[in-house]
């Protein structure tokens, strides 16, 4: 889902609600009649970026790409170069997470198996996952589904529900007034675990949501946002591309390197 700048990247940008209301209606509900329209190889292609060739680091950053994105994009956008230039002493794994792995609801499962369970395995310390627009919606289903999946979290512009949902959520007062009503709704369940982190006490991984004031997704960060500290919320003046979304991978890792 992510574009480039420009011209071009503003006329996409205006239609992107409509790509995401597309991704919305298939991404954790699955559309079982066309589910077969879609690839979900097994197990899921990953490409890993080692910090150092000489042994494995303490953490591991897990990257999950948006609609239409491969997992090379974060490398190609710049993503990984700009960890090094911060100093960041994490290996990262680029996860093909198309799709078809939403659509067949696989998502989470996939994830679990090919991904962090192996990683628990090969000894790393920290888990942090990273998601971009669909990507996001990836980090949220499989963070509120398996507790202890990962120690941070990032979203960067992340689909976070279809539209009937979020208007429901701030006509409630906001996300922490606001009650489910339906259990089997897997973005209301999200929502419900979201809403965790203005309980007192409660165990939560760290999360950091990152977004562009112009990006049409916006009204469902803001929302977000409520739920969070100040300091966990990074904003600039942008849209839905890899433009807006790489000044904010740099915010979020020159916070990193302060240590908070």
């Amino acid at each position: 889902m992510g574009y480039g700048g420009g011209a071009a990247s503003a006329r996409r940008d205006k239609s992107s609600a409509a790509v995401a209301r597309i991704a919305g209606a298939a991404l954790l509900l699955g559309l079982s009649g066309c589910a077969w329209m879609y690839g979900a190889p097994v197990p899921l292609r990953t490409e890993l970026y080692p910090a150092s060739p000489n042994g494995q680091a303490r953490t591991l950053l897990v990257l999950l790409p948006g609609r239409g994105d491969a997992m090379t994009a974060f490398a190609d956008h710049g993503f990984v170069d700009d960890l090094r230039a911060a100093g960041a002493s994490v290996d990262v794994l680029a996860v093909d997470a198309s799709i078809g792995y939403y659509v067949k609801e696989t998502i989470v499962d996939r994830l679990r198996a090919d991904v962090l369970d192996p990683a628990r395995r090969r000894g790393y310390a920290q888990i942090w996952i990273a998601g971009v627009s669909m990507g996001g919606l990836g980090t949220l289903a499989v963070a509120s589904a398996i507790p202890g999946a990962a120690d941070r979290l990032i979203l960067l512009a992340p689909y976070v529900g279809p539209e009937r949902l979020l208007r429901d959520i701030e006509a409630a007062g906001g996300p922490a007034r606001w009650t489910p009503t339906d259990p089997r709704d897997p973005y209301q369940r999200i929502w419900q675990w979201l809403k965790k982190y203005r309980e007192p006490g409660a165990v939560m991984p760290k999360l950091t949501l990152a977004f562009g004031e112009r990006d049409s997704l916006a009204p469902g960060h803001r929302l977000l946002a409520q739920l969070l500290p100040g300091d966990q919320v990074l904003r600039v003046d942008g849209g839905h591309n890899w433009v807006a979304w790489r000044q904010l991978w740099r915010q979020e890792w020159a916070v990193v390197a302060r240590g908070q």
